[in-house]
């Protein structure tokens, strides 16, 4: 879903980019149209193949909006049995925050909402809602470019996508996420009001 646009004058390939959070292009005057070296952003792509990755929304109590949400915390612990991973999300709204939790994750990654439509360049996308939060993902790029020792051995991996309108967290792992609704902190009210 990200365009190719025609080479610039200094060689660089100009792409429009696919917004994950609102499910729709963004234009030049939106985005400042990405300039990125047809190189970098190529790399492993094979003109004329075209891979097709598939997202499965997950419903998470009443499907938050994610552009007012964003990643507050994230704690991956090593300690003890499995590798425990818990990930707090701000809501659009009020003082609660929506806990993400994984019993084991292998791969864990945190990135701008940006850099994700890059990460598809030449893929046929599936399955996107706009302004959805949570996705079980398909044939990820992310999954495939996993050794194959870690594919193998993890056959059964599934790839957890969590969208924010700024970072997003990407998880590999066997276990399914719980969620939860927490307590966070009573804000402060700014002066001026009662």
């Amino acid at each position: 879903m990200v365009a190719a646009l025609p080479n610039s004058a200094d060689g660089a390939r100009q792409l429009t980019v696919y917004d994950h959070c609102c499910g729709s292009a963004i234009g030049p005057e939106a985005a400042s149209v990405l300039n990125i070296q047809t190189q970098s952003i190529l790399s492993g792509f094979t003109p004329g193949s075209m891979m097709s990755t598939r997202y499965i929304p997950i419903d998470v109590f009443q499907n938050f909006s994610c552009t007012g949400m964003e990643l507050y915390d994230l704690r991956h612990s090593y300690f003890g049995e499995g590798k425990v991973l818990t990930a707090y999300f701000s809501l659009p709204f009020g003082d609660d925050l929506l806990k993400v939790h994984f019993s084991d994750a292998d791969i864990v990654r945190v990135q701008d909402e940006l850099l994700l439509s890059i990460e598809e360049y030449g893929i046929e996308v599936s399955g996107l809602k706009p302004r959805h939060f949570a996705y079980r993902v398909e044939n990820s790029r992310l999954f495939l470019s996993q050794s194959e020792f870690y594919r193998d051995l993890n056959s059964d991996a599934v790839h957890y996508r969590f969208v924010t309108g700024g970072a997003c967290l990407d998880v590999l792992t066997r276990f399914e996420p719980v969620f939860a609704l927490v307590r966070c902190f009573a804000r402060d009210s700014e002066p001026g009001e009662s």
